[in-house]
């Protein structure tokens, strides 16, 4: 064959296939495929038409089919990781090619036959990391070993047994072959094309990925393991958004406590009147129960009904130094905070979101501020690093409980106090405007809390565990 030939048969089988693919024949050694194009080394016109047309055949499908697009290869490589798996993508890889010759195989037997007649001719175009370990899987296929047999006829049935979905195929399928990778894992590279998502795609695997039950914590143990594939930029965007739909989600499992909340503390509706102020008339509130606004009759107006009490400002000051992250309370602490914004938008007050770790951490900072949405994606994408030195976000919600008069301020840390008796006055002066809740965790609890009981009084302090979530107990100190 030649290069006018090859690329003849390749439009012929991407139009047929319908795949938007491009083909590269180049000096490249080895053969391989990223999500659009396919790198054809100049050795493989060397071949018969037969065989280079089921190996493009099998490397369109990988495409068109099987995983069939970037998410879900990344979707499987997280499940091959969940499951013990050193190099996720060449498991996953593997995985793929059996089910796209089993598919081949069933619609055009003959076109594809000469291509497995011949994988020796398709390992040759392998590194030779990879032509170990595909000559070591392919080996269960061997009936020279009892071993190999048992394992054969559990690869055959964890693939094919049933009509169950591919990703539980593919969980059964890495606890089967997990060991033989292990054992190889230091011989073979892992795949390495480049990751770039697009919006659509992002969304996709985040939904996919917090379905098989995974944590941001998990999700950023997996992005950390991938991470000379994926670019710094698409990663903190990719964990950002992961947080703040995980975090939506378990905003599900407290939503009694914001019911509950609305029927007990909220504003009391009466009947607005024709010389009632028009900005007591709540018209979306007359709708919704009514249906139709006559004043007097059908509108409803809105009075607070602990008024002059209940505090118009909440700060929230969170801890984002590097031991919150080594902790892991970095998550809890956001947990807490995106809950408390989310109580915050339902009473409608004004909210200061404070990261800081040596200093206040200005770029994502919130002062005084009713843009909740805003507030909740500077929570989520805050990373740790750095210190602790509270005196800075002290003074700073310190300066918002004397615009609001009133005020619920909140301190979420892992560290003691450096500065503790200019931030112990802070605190004295905070509980003036209003409740002080502290939410300390691991080996910052023993010293404050012992600062903050002995010297404060009006302060609630927590001492907490990094493994369990506080935002029940945040959401109820905020609502009281």
């Amino acid at each position: 064959m030649n290069e006018t030939e090859i690329t003849e048969l390749f439009e012929n089988l991407i139009f047929e296939r319908q795949a938007e693919l491009q083909l590269e024949v180049g000096r490249r050694p080895t053969a391989h495929m990223d999500y659009d194009k396919i790198y054809v080394p100049r050795e493989v016109l060397k071949e018969q038409k037969a065989w280079v047309e089921g190996w493009l055949l099998h490397e369109i499908e990988h495409r068109t089919s099987i995983p069939g697009n970037l998410e879900r290869q990344l979707l499987w490589e997280y499940i091959a990781l969940d499951e013990g798996v050193p190099r996720p993508a060449r498991l996953v890889h593997f995985f793929s090619d059996m089910l796209i010759d089993r598919k081949i195989l069933s619609r055009a037997p003959t076109r594809y036959m000469k291509y497995l007649q011949n994988r020796d001719l398709s390992l040759r175009y392998l590194t030779d990391g990879q032509r170990q370990l595909y000559r070591q899987i392919l080996d269960l296929y061997s009936n020279e070993q009892a071993e190999a047999e048992r394992k054969t006829h559990e690869v055959y049935q964890a693939m094919f047994s049933g009509a169950i979905e591919l990703e539980t195929r593919l969980r059964k399928f890495s606890k089967i072959l997990r060991t033989d990778f292990v054992e190889a894992a230091d011989s073979w590279p892992d795949l390495t094309f480049p990751i770039g998502l697009s919006f659509q795609q992002r969304d996709r695997l985040i939904r996919s990925l917090l379905y098989l039950g995974a944590t941001p914590a998990g999700v950023e143990d997996f992005f950390s393991k991938i991470h000379a594939r994926m670019s710094q930029a698409e990663k903190r965007q990719i964990l950002a958004a992961t947080r703040k739909l995980y975090l939506y989600n378990l905003l599900q499992t407290i939503s009694p406590i914001l019911r509950a909340f609305r029927t007990a503390d909220y504003p009391v509706m009466e009947i607005w009147n024709p010389g009632d102020h028009p900005s007591e008339l709540s018209i979306v509130d007359t709708y919704r129960i009514y249906g139709i606004l006559i004043p007097g009759v059908f509108a409803i107006k809105r009075r607070e009904l602990v008024s002059g009490k209940r505090a118009k400002s909440v700060s929230v000051l969170m801890d984002c130094s590097a031991s919150t992250g080594l902790s892991m309370s970095i998550g809890r602490e956001r947990e807490a905070a995106f809950g408390l914004v989310e109580a915050a938008k339902e009473r409608n007050d004004m909210i200061s979101f404070v990261p800081f770790s040596t200093s206040v951490l200005y770029d994502d900072t919130v002062f005084f501020s009713k843009d909740y949405e805003g507030i909740q994606d500077a929570i989520v994408r805050v990373e740790p690093s750095g210190y602790t030195n509270v005196t800075p976000p002290l003074s700073l919600a310190l300066k918002a409980a004397e615009m609001a008069g009133r005020q619920t301020t909140f301190i979420m840390t892992d560290g003691g106090m450096w500065d503790s008796e200019q931030a112990l006055g802070m605190l004295n002066r905070l509980t003036e405007f209003g409740k002080v809740v502290f939410f300390i965790f691991g080996a910052g609890v023993s010293g404050m809390q012992k600062e903050a009981k002995e010297f404060i009084r009006g302060v609630n302090v927590y001492e907490c565990d990094p493994k369990e979530t506080i935002m029940e107990e945040a959401l109820k100190e905020y609502l009281g």
